[in-house]
């Protein structure tokens, strides 16, 4: 049963009550009158026990909102972040609401059927979970009693089949590259490395002593997982890194020494229209687990050289690939039925 106490400052009186967290409140009546003051404590009594205290105190979304944001800051990378702020921007525009309390549980509902004419299920889903993650930060710190959009459900994703390429339309890309490209490209190939990975390669991160690669955080960078991974090189990844200049930080810098993520993508599309395939990073990267997974490397070590934070996503993704997949586990089953009885 909720529980609230009437105490009396100077003059005005005042509620003492916990919210749902346990957090210790105080709330003005804004009146020396006792008899106003219990009516009204009896009302926020009342409030409680219906779990409905956000009422009562509402947090303006322009006070939290950066609140929220700054806090994210710490743990975010700065295109995340960027991105959650674009989705409740537009979200809370949508909403219309000033106040956390305002955000209702049909407002959410209404956000999801808009968006999903505009954009695919799947990242209806990611948005809706940067929502969701929103409210429950406001719960958390005590600006909600409860979370409203608690309860709203995900789309169904229809389930993609991984693309990658092909020996021959590797062949096939490979032959129209510029020799640059065709190291890039070759890079990704052997090293499963994401878009901001390789154009933030640094030669520090290059040991060519032990052969591998490190891929680790920087105070103006981070990975997608937010932790370090090391991945062997291949002899032809070795061959190409060893063979490139070493004149900046960057292994594959601009005339200027910044990096090239725009460039890369164009001289991509430009060279897979010009070879007739359908390539992007992405499918690179694929293409690299792919072909580990069809070559009966472990689904955990493949997991690991990609930086999934869950073997499950590359078991989403790949676990199909495996050789004999399924029929190796039925064979698995230890059922003795050739034993006699004793």
């Amino acid at each position: 049963m909720a529980q609230a106490f009437l105490h009396k400052r100077g003059k005005v009186y005042y509620a003492r009550y916990r919210n749902r967290n346990g957090k210790e409140c105080w709330k003005s009546f804004k009146t020396n009158s006792k008899e106003i003051a219990n009516a009204k404590l009896a009302k926020l009594v009342e409030a409680l026990e219906k779990d409905e205290l956000g009422w009562l105190n509402p947090k303006p979304i322009s006070e939290y909102l950066p609140e929220y944001l700054a806090i994210c800051g710490a743990e975010h990378s700065p295109k995340t972040l960027s991105n959650e702020k674009k989705i409740l921007d537009e979200f809370l525009k949508f909403c219309g609401a000033q106040t956390l309390n305002q955000i209702t549980v049909d407002r959410v509902e209404a956000f999801k059927v808009k968006r999903v004419h505009k954009v695919s299920k799947s990242t209806v889903n990611r948005e809706v979970s940067v929502i969701k993650a929103f409210l429950n930060r406001a719960v958390a710190l005590g600006y909600l009693n409860r979370h409203p959009a608690q309860f709203v459900k995900k789309f169904k994703e229809d389930q993609k089949q991984i693309q990658f390429l092909s020996d021959e339309e590797i062949k096939k890309l490979l032959a129209v590259c510029s020799p640059k490209m065709k190291q890039i490209v070759t890079i990704f190939l052997t090293t499963g490395m994401r878009l901001g990975e390789l154009t933030h390669l640094r030669w520090k991160d290059v040991d060519f002593r032990h052969k591998q690669i490190i891929i680790q955080n920087r105070p103006d960078w981070t990975t997608k997982s937010h932790k370090p991974r090391v991945i062997p090189m291949h002899p032809v990844t070795f061959a190409i890194l060893s063979s490139l200049p070493k004149d900046y930080d960057y292994v594959f810098p601009t005339r200027d020494g910044a990096t090239i993520d725009s460039y890369i993508r164009q001289e991509i599309a430009r060279y897979a229209d010009k070879a007739g395939v359908h390539a992007s990073v992405k499918m690179f990267r694929s293409t690299f687990a792919s072909n580990l997974v069809m070559s009966g490397v472990d689904i955990y070590a493949v997991s690991k050289l990609l930086g999934h934070h869950d073997v499950k996503i590359t078991e989403k993704h790949y676990a199909h690939l495996t050789p004999d997949f399924l029929s190796h586990s039925v064979q698995r089953l230890s059922f003795e039925f050739d034993k006699k009885k004793g």
